[in-house]
């Protein structure tokens, strides 16, 4: 039932691969950000920005190769710059949920970050699949 579901929409096959990626991202991202805030007392804007960076390290190499299965060599430098380009986008969505939250809403920081985090994500899958990656083949390979 799940395999004919997959194979009728490949992109929910996609949606499940970025979402582990992103998973794995969010969890560094995290305790990094723990570590500089709680342990560093480093000021959380800051934390978060220098733990999304280095979250996001490996993040183009993991979805060009796992979630979007981009294969194409030749333009690797071009979707680097694009990728790093709506990451940091998506770095200025997270911050401006996170200090939304935490100043105006006086929500705990963490929660701001996960909600800043959700809403990031739609916004890179969405620019990943058709402005980075172009998936060109909709036969996507299964998990």
């Amino acid at each position: 039932m799940i395999l004919k579901l997959l194979n009728k929409y490949p992109i929910l096959i996609q949606i499940t691969k970025f979402g582990l990626i992103g998973t794995f991202n969010f969890i560094v991202d995290l305790s990094i950000y723990l570590l500089l805030t709680r342990q560093l007392f480093f000021y959380y804007i800051l934390a978060h920005v220098i733990a999304f960076l280095i979250a996001n390290s490996v993040s183009f190499i993991l979805n060009k190769n796992f979630a979007f299965q981009d294969k194409d060599k030749n333009k690797i430098f071009i979707k680097y710059i694009k990728f790093l380009g709506f990451t940091l986008f998506s770095l200025i969505i997270s911050g401006a949920v996170l200090f939304i939250c935490v100043h105006y809403l006086k929500m705990f920081d963490v929660y701001g970050k996960i909600l800043g985090a959700i809403i990031a994500a739609i916004w890179n899958f969405i620019m990943y699949k058709f402005m980075v990656f172009s998936y060109k083949n909709d036969k996507i390979n299964t998990i």
